[in-house]
């Protein structure tokens, strides 16, 4: 199937979208489907949880086993084709090492099972219970938490939940919010900032705010970033250290295709 890009049938999706933003796009992307016309969208992981979409291929990057079942998911999704679609695992042409290609280390080891697994057996049935057998074993004897870390293992052997629950953290959730100027609410958004520089932000606003923001993870300091991000202050004194508004007077920082982009330096990853 060929199918020529340009702007009508093109669209991409990713949390640097606030969700206001991501749900038009998604609105966009299935009248063209329903209507059986050519749309290609381009689409990092959030696409495959919770996204009803019914797509005839699915060109996936190689990664973790789970990640490509639930792209796969959106292959054929509702059985209307009279064949089977079509998944193809891909590895992107990319050099810098796992840090470059991956978000996190963990992430890159659970791409080279997969990738083990593809080269030593062939194409994988994603149906197989097996496979996914053998896929955890593997991974789980590779990350293996208590095996990396004895303070984990002496809370697991003294059946210390809490100190578990504390030490088992794969994902730092320290996460800020970016109220964003999205073009199509533009009027709305300058709503919001105005208030937040003439009275402050409280949980009302925070409210309104919450579909026209983007989490983040909070950039280390000195990245270049804090340079256009404004904390905004609290209706009751005192500067947010979780909402932020985005200095963004030429518009160069959110785009209405790729969303957020923020200066670079080090990779800044959104929550």
């Amino acid at each position: 199937m060929e199918v020529l890009a340009h702007e009508d049938n093109l669209f991409h999706l990713s949390t640097n979208l606030c969700a206001e933003h991501r749900r038009a796009v998604l609105d966009g992307v299935r009248a063209r489907l329903r209507k059986g016309e050519p749309c290609l969208l381009v689409s990092t992981q959030c696409v495959e949880a919770g996204v009803d979409l019914d797509f005839p291929e699915v060109y996936r990057a190689l990664g973790p086993l789970e990640s490509v079942a639930q792209a796969a998911g959106r292959c054929n999704r509702e059985g209307r084709m009279s064949r089977l679609g079509r998944v193809t695992v891909f590895e992107p042409e990319e050099d810098g090492g796992w840090r470059k290609r991956y978000p996190t280390h963990a992430y890159y080891q659970a791409a080279e099972v997969t990738r083990s697994m593809l080269s030593r057996d062939g194409d994988l049935d994603i149906g197989d219970p097996a496979i996914f057998r053998a896929y955890y074993r593997q991974l789980y004897d590779l990350t293996n938490p208590a095996s990396q870390n004895k303070d984990l293992n002496d809370a697991i052997a003294a059946r210390d939940f809490p100190e578990i629950a504390r030490l088992y953290r794969l994902i730092d959730q320290d996460a800020i919010q970016v109220l964003v100027p999205w073009s199509k609410k533009n009027e709305l958004v300058q709503d919001l900032r105005e208030e937040a520089e003439r009275e402050g932000i409280g949980g009302s606003w925070m409210r309104r705010a919450q579909h026209l923001a983007v989490s983040i993870y909070r950039p280390r300091a000195g990245h270049p970033a804090w340079g256009i991000l404004i904390p905004a202050r609290f209706r009751r004194g005192g500067l947010s250290d979780e909402w932020f508004l985005l200095e963004d007077p030429h518009g160069d920082h959110y785009d209405d295709t790729l969303g957020l982009v923020l200066p670079e330096s080090e990779q800044v990853f959104i929550a």
